[in-house]
């Protein structure tokens, strides 16, 4: 067996060149605060261009004390709306109903799969969620999300938009991981749909998704000594597509790659369990990644190009989702919208009203894998990349510093000083920083 794949042996992201097709033209002349940024993180002090290479301990990678500490400080915080689902045991029917009746039908979204909506086009959606029911004792259940699927806003495939072509749905949450765990909180009036808290999240899924257990089957499952995480933007096996951060406990390790477990949802919706073969050269990391500036450079390249979808519509990935799915790579839980990302455990440091040269070595000593908040976005710093300070970002769309637009609803690389749409540089609107390591 080869020592350098084995399952708590060595391994490696295969190389990912950094494409420059979406890159302004680069300065010949660097601004002061540039040179200032380049300086301070000099090559030794982080990322500085070498090879694409990530290598493991010859032991699996579990969490860390330190990561372990920011995820239950972050699950301590109840505004960061992270939840140790394993350890739930009890639940208000009134918060049950805040959860329920926290997602709102905005007055401008008056289009529905696509035809302007009259009076009590909703009140068949809004009478399925069967609130009214929600009573003292809770009768919380278990399950494991038996395939990828989508976390809605009320229980229906229903589109609700704000234009006739609008390709935001307004019911649309998230997307929920297989082998994730769910704590389900109540059903529908016709118990076709779930509403379910996720680690970060709480919404609708499909009933049919939910492999339902005891809670001690569910936290057997998530706590697997031995276990793969995808490190790839999409993994394929057969009909089984996994996403980026997807954790996939080991049965058996064999010469040409790994057996997984994955879970099933029997003709009763029980949970039960198939297993599936892994190629050795899958891309897959035995156990979490360890933090460095180059494993966060390297996964961020995985998740170049990957298509923008507000709320992971089509199996796309918004921002957030996508520095979801890089820190779950490296054990770390992060809340599931940037409003939230203030609340996490991590260390958090303020930027707004500083002078820019003053906020660019603030930046500058932040390590590459901190996440850098702006008015409505969320991005990944990365460090130094060919000769410039740079980020990742799942972004619609943005302008270069030569003022050209760019329509690029994909995941980017782009320099730190890119703008918006406006022209708004974005070092004039970082406001916050927030680093796990």
């Amino acid at each position: 067996m080869s020592k350098s794949r084995r399952c708590g042996g060595r391994f490696s992201l295969r190389h990912v060149s950094l494409p420059t097709r979406r890159y302004g033209p680069l300065r010949r002349t660097l601004p002061g605060w540039l040179l200032l940024l380049c300086l301070i993180f000099s090559p030794g002090a982080g990322w500085t261009g070498g090879a694409d290479v990530l290598a493991g301990e010859a032991e699996p990678q579990t969490l860390s004390a330190e990561v372990l500490s920011v995820n239950q400080t972050t699950q301590a915080a109840d505004a960061s709306g992270v939840v140790d689902v394993g350890s739930l045991t009890e639940i208000s029917a009134g918060e049950v109903r805040r959860k329920i009746d926290s997602y709102g039908i905005p007055d401008n979204a008056v289009y529905l799969d696509g035809a302007l909506r009259g009076n009590g086009d909703l009140d068949d959606v809004i009478a399925r969620r069967n609130a009214g029911a929600v009573s003292d004792p809770v009768n919380l259940r278990y399950g494991i999300i038996a395939s990828n699927t989508m976390l809605r806003r009320y229980p229906t495939w229903k589109k609700l938009s704000v234009s006739a072509s609008g390709t935001a749905d307004v019911f649309q949450e998230s997307m929920l991981l297989i082998g994730e765990g769910v704590a389900v909180l109540h059903q529908s009036t016709d118990g076709i749909w779930s509403f379910v808290q996720s680690r970060n999240d709480f919404g609708w899924v499909e009933t049919a998704r939910v492999a339902f257990c005891s809670r001690e089957e569910m936290n057997a499952y998530l706590n697997s000594d031995r276990f793969l995480i995808v490190t790839d933007s999409l993994l394929h096996s057969g009909d089984v597509s996994f996403r980026m951060g997807t954790r996939l406990p080991v049965t058996e390790e064999t010469e040409s790659g790994y057996r997984v477990e994955l879970p099933r949802v029997s003709g009763s919706g029980t949970l039960y369990f198939s297993e599936i073969s892994l190629a050795r050269s899958a891309s897959v990391s035995c156990g979490y990644l360890s933090g460095g500036a180059d494993s966060f450079v390297l996964a961020a390249k995985r998740l170049l190009h990957m298509p923008y979808g507000e709320g992971d519509t089509g199996g796309c990935m918004d921002n957030v989702s996508a520095l979801d799915a890089i820190f779950l790579c490296f054990g770390v839980i992060l809340p599931r919208h940037f409003v939230q990302m203030g609340y996490t455990g991590a260390a958090v440091r303020e930027l707004s009203g500083m002078p820019r040269e003053e906020k660019v070595q603030a930046i500058a000593s932040c390590s590459p894998g901190s996440i850098l908040l702006l008015e409505g976005h969320a991005v990944l710093y990365l460090g130094i990349l060919d000769g410039r300070p740079q980020i990742f970002q799942q972004v619609t769309s943005y302008s270069t510093e030569d003022g050209a637009l760019i329509n690029a609803n994909e995941g980017v690389i782009t320099p730190l000083d890119v703008c918006t749409p406006d022209g708004t540089s974005y070092l004039d609107l970082y406001s916050r920083a927030i680093s796990v390591w």
